[in-house]
């Protein structure tokens, strides 16, 4: 069986997290105009793993 992977799409998902990521990266940094290493990976850490269920959702419905 193979495995059907929407590349584009996938793309366009990590892309759109990446952006959110910057974003959440920004608003912390606002609060007292910087952010240190433990917030960074946390909230780089909290974007990646919205991504696992906008990936799978992806290749669920692509393979079905």
């Amino acid at each position: 069986m193979r495995i059907k992977i929407p590349w584009w799409s996938v793309t366009e998902i990590i892309i759109n997290q990446l952006k959110k990521s910057v974003d959440d990266m920004r608003e912390a940094k606002q609060d007292d105009n910087k952010i240190t290493k433990d917030e960074w990976k946390n909230l780089l850490a909290e974007n990646m793993i919205e991504l696992i269920p906008q990936l799978a959702e992806l290749l669920y419905d692509a393979n079905k």
